[in-house]
């Protein structure tokens, strides 16, 4: 439902299976469930209560060791953070998010990380590292355009402008998980 736009019953059966999952006390899918209740929450523009279930993600998802779908829940937080000019904890976060995709090999998640920690830093006026962060991103970008005959290319999310990588530009949304 969410998918499709309809976020009210969207929230609602997210709701009815968090319920299940507590009952179940399974807290892989309680992870999953907080992520996914976040997602609707921000599209409703209920940012507090987005941010409280992708804290609570967090938390169950390092009780179940599911670094994949931690990532995603710290990605998240930093996202939030952001969003409110909180920039060190944001920076905090999309580190944290970036570490952890990086030991999982997660090409995609990286980019991800990479482009929000360019725009967050670009924003805190912390220009050079902006460059450092994004400037990977351009280069397998150029890379990706230039070899297009070799079938191990780096593949990049379709979200990622390459345009905006010479200089991040603090007006870029970042983008959520």
């Amino acid at each position: 439902y969410e998918n499709q736009g309809f976020d009210d019953k969207a929230l609602e059966l997210y709701l009815r299976s968090l319920k299940l999952e507590e009952e179940l006390k399974d807290t892989a899918k309680l992870g999953y469930c907080y992520n996914n209740l976040g997602f609707v929450y921000n599209t409703l523009k209920q940012k507090e209560k987005a941010f409280q279930s992708f804290k609570k993600s967090i938390y169950f998802n390092e009780k179940s060791g599911n670094k994949k779908a931690l990532a995603v829940a710290l990605g998240n937080v930093g996202y939030y953070y952001n969003d409110k000019d909180m920039l060190d904890s944001a920076l905090y976060y999309l580190r944290a998010s970036l570490k952890i995709r990086r030991e999982l090999n997660d090409k995609r998640g990286i980019a991800v990380c990479l482009e929000n920690l360019g725009v967050t830093s670009h924003k805190s006026g912390k220009l050079n590292e902006a460059i450092d962060y994004t400037q990977p991103i351009a280069l397998s970008r150029i890379y990706e355009e230039s070899s297009s005959s070799i079938d191990h290319k780096i593949k990049m999310p379709e979200q990622l402008n390459p345009s905006t990588y010479e200089a991040p530009n603090p007006n870029v949304r970042m983008v959520c998980y």
